[in-house]
């Protein structure tokens, strides 16, 4: 197996796959024949990205990880926990909070919960907790984001 990397995803083709993924392939999500898609059909193990590597962090993984810092969460509960908390200021929609969700579980920042783990008001929703690597990513972009503030108030725009 040859490991190939595209982006924070790492593919491993079999060595004898010259045919599938030769010339002539196609990208499997573009349908064109670029070479830094060409085979990327089937992803047999992700990579996760060093926390060092993730900040900044987009602002809805920010408000993401803070909303669930307390408790479990299930979406729409993280989704009014970030309204209540910005007082309407950020409003994450579905495409956005579900896509977030998925990629952060991706890189280990948040977890389901079991099913013996789920609260009983309703089967439907599925709860997520922050994980340890989540929480410590939490707290680096919180210290990044006080050095910011830090240096804002120490320079010479805001003064006066």
């Amino acid at each position: 197996m040859k490991p190939y990397r595209y982006g924070s995803v790492v593919i491993f083709v079999p060595d004898d796959a010259g045919a599938l993924w030769g010339p002539g392939a196609v990208c499997a999500r573009c349908a064109s024949p670029h070479p830094e898609h060409t085979g990327v059909n089937r992803v047999t193990e992700r990579s996760v990205t060093p926390l060092e590597q993730l900040p900044p962090l987009k602002a809805a993984w920010f408000h993401i990880l803070l909303a669930l810092s307390d408790n479990a969460l299930h979406g729409f509960a993280i989704r009014e926990a970030v309204e209540a908390r910005t007082g309407g200021g950020v409003k994450l929609w579905p495409a956005n909070l579900y896509g977030s969700i998925r990629d952060m579980a991706e890189q280990e920042l948040l977890e389901p919960l079991a099913e013996d783990e789920q609260p009983d008001d309703d089967q439907r929703r599925q709860y997520y907790r922050l994980t340890a690597r989540g929480r410590e990513l939490l707290r680096m972009e919180a210290d990044r984001l006080q050095q910011l503030v830090d240096a804002a108030r120490a320079s010479q725009a805001l003064a006066g």
